[in-house]
């Protein structure tokens, strides 16, 4: 019995690394795409990402710039959803 609960426990670590290995490159690849974009800039957003949802903050320089960033982010793979925070500031 106590095998089979270490086996659990085991497997319940390793997918909490999973899931964090994953936010890791998530963040990752959309500070990418952010970066790759002239009107963003990765610099001023801060990208958080927990179990796949993915919180922007920062500034935008307009509403396109803001909505853009929500477009990039959903687009990288492992995204379930994206929490825009982004403050307009020019």
């Amino acid at each position: 019995k106590e095998i089979a609960e270490a086996k659990a426990d085991a497997k319940d670590a390793s997918q909490k690394l999973d899931a964090k290995a994953d936010d890791a490159g998530i963040t990752i690849g959309v500070n990418a795409e952010l970066a790759k974009d002239p009107t963003l800039s990765a610099l001023r957003i801060n990208v958080d990402t927990n179990n796949g949802h993915v919180a922007l903050s920062g500034s935008a320089p307009d509403a396109i710039a803001r909505d853009r960033a929500t477009q990039l982010a959903q687009s990288v793979k492992g995204v379930l959803s994206v929490d825009n925070r982004l403050e307009i500031r020019r």
